[in-house]
């Protein structure tokens, strides 16, 4: 039962991390096109 809940704890933050990282992608391409 650790096990499952451990695996299904890795994939919620793996999506979150994935999620976090397109935000911040948008906002950086934000950045560039606001400043330039």
């Amino acid at each position: 039962m650790i096990a499952v809940s451990t695996g299904k704890f890795v994939e919620i933050l793996t999506d979150y991390v994935f999620c976090l990282q397109s935000v911040m992608q948008d906002c950086f391409e934000h950045l560039k096109s606001v400043s330039h």
